[in-house]
């Protein structure tokens, strides 16, 4: 279990198993006790099972934690990362939702996207644009539920 919360000010709090870095603390320790972390800009954000992935105030997005199936947006199985780092290339995101292994992005046009392990063999390393989607509103992802 991995909690991130993200205060009214802008305040970036989390705890609990960081096995991947997903906590963003820069190490792999887990945390028992909530820690603050600095990621500037920062809106929104979503922790799934080994990542997290924020949106930043420019559209941007950023993230940390285990990247196997791509879920940060970098080739599969590169190497992840402890430190929230910016994701390049993706643009006007307004929702961020992860999941195990995947993330989810809503862009300013309402279109949605996916990174990382859709199913069995289907990974995305980039953006992937779901068709048949318009005016998506809100996103939500989880984990066996």
């Amino acid at each position: 279990m991995s909690i991130a919360l993200l205060s009214p000010d802008g305040q970036v709090y989390v705890f609990g198993d960081n096995s991947f870095g997903q906590l963003g603390t820069g190490d792999v320790d887990t945390c028992w006790e909530f820690r603050q972390i600095d990621c500037p800009g920062l809106v929104l954000l979503s922790s799934g099972s080994t990542h997290t992935v924020g949106v930043l105030s420019d559209g941007t997005i950023c993230g940390t934690g285990n990247n196997s199936s791509g879920q940060l947006g970098t080739a599969c199985g590169k190497e992840g990362t402890t430190i929230m780092k910016p994701i390049r290339g993706i643009q006007n995101i307004t929702c961020v939702a992860t999941g195990f292994g995947f993330t989810i992005l809503l862009d300013s046009l309402g279109c949605v996207s996916l990174l990382g392990k859709m199913n069995e063999g289907t990974k995305y390393t980039s953006p992937k644009k779901m068709t048949g989607l318009a005016n998506v509103h809100r996103i939500s992802a989880g984990t066996g539920h």
